[in-house]
């Protein structure tokens, strides 16, 4: 799998939580998003998949 094409959307009310997972996959060339809500998670999708 090519890394630097993957894209993650971190969805967690935590902060601290989505800081770590962000790291975590930066460090393995893949590139995410965060929002804190699952209602904030289903507009992004919407948005970016125009459903």
């Amino acid at each position: 799998m090519d890394n630097k094409a993957s894209r993650v959307l971190i969805v967690d009310d935590m902060p601290v939580n989505r800081m770590i997972i962000s790291s975590l996959l930066a460090t393995n060339g893949v590139m995410s998003g965060q929002v804190e809500s699952g209602s904030e998670c289903i507009r992004i999708c919407e948005e970016k998949i125009m459903i």
